[in-house]
């Protein structure tokens, strides 16, 4: 088991590096194809009732990691929670200010924000 979590945080690990480099900050955003043109600016609902813009507020100028989920899901899920929780343990005080984690619903009609 411990084997599989630490393939684990290294899957989170790469995911973040994927995502920096996706998003990123910098000179080079220009020049990189990820950015406003790619993403779509949607409005989210977060779980205190907030309305945000997925790229404005959520992506544009951070490195961000997202997991795609849904409250009812029993199988791979929790684990994948599980991993961000080591990952953030791991990454310690940079979460919030330079690496943001966003777990978005692909089932918003049961996860409002009382459910989150």
């Amino acid at each position: 088991m411990r084997a599989m979590s630490w393939g684990s945080v290294t899957a989170a690990a790469a995911l973040l590096t994927g995502a920096a480099a996706l998003v990123g900050s910098g000179p080079a955003l220009g020049d990189n194809r990820w950015g406003a043109n790619y993403f779509p600016n949607v409005e989210l609902t977060t779980q205190d009732g907030k309305t945000v813009r997925l790229y404005d507020d959520l992506l544009k100028g951070k490195s961000v990691a997202i997991n795609l989920i849904f409250t009812e899901c029993t199988d791979v899920c929790p684990l994948e929670t599980a991993t961000l929780v080591q990952l953030k343990r791991h990454l310690g005080d940079r979460v919030g200010k330079e690496i943001f984690f966003y777990s978005i619903s692909i089932d918003p009609k049961r996860d409002t924000p009382p459910v989150l």
